[in-house]
């Protein structure tokens, strides 16, 4: 007969403090501190992916209520539900609207510091006009290797940046 296992015995101990409830998933962002770190928007989809809702339920009514909530600018006054899932690449520029989601953003998860996934560190160097692109852009190769090999599949914020060629 095989000998008997004994278990540890659990610490019972009551922890001292308990880790702060966040609202959102405690989702971790992708690739932060590299060149391709993932942008906002991209966060935002996996974000509402995990929570099982759609990008524009997530945003328009979610978060769009929690930043009218805790902001009180002209912008967010206007009644954009409909249409903001169209504006939301503005999110990962370096423009006010950007500040202010990461601040609810960082709230609502308890992830800190989100604005890597912006321009926001850039806007002291970069004008904000017509750096973000208004659609997406990937790179199928990428994609496709990243969902090859089991990896995370997200757009990084280098694809939102607008680049200018003259002459095409």
């Amino acid at each position: 007969m095989p000998e008997a296992f004994v278990y540890p015995s659990w610490d019972r101990a009551v922890p001292r403090s308990l880790p702060a409830r966040s609202y959102f998933y405690h989702l971790e962002p992708l690739a932060t501190g590299s060149p391709q770190v993932e942008s906002l928007t991209s966060y935002l989809m996996r974000l509402a992916e995990a929570h099982n809702v759609t990008v524009g339920v997530l945003l328009n009514q979610e978060l769009l209520p929690k930043v009218r909530a805790a902001f009180s600018r002209r912008t967010y006054r206007l009644k954009t539900e409909v249409t903001f899932v169209y504006a939301s690449h503005t999110l990962n520029g370096v423009a006010q609207c950007a500040h202010d989601w990461v601040s609810v953003l960082e709230g609502l998860t308890g992830i800190r510091p989100l604005q890597g996934l912006t321009m926001i560190a850039w806007s002291e160097v970069i004008s904000g006009r017509d750096l973000i692109r208004h659609q997406h852009a990937w790179c199928p190769h990428c994609l496709e290797d990243w969902r090859e090999s089991g990896e995370p599949v997200y757009a990084p914020l280098l694809w939102s940046v607008f680049v200018y060629r003259a002459g095409y």
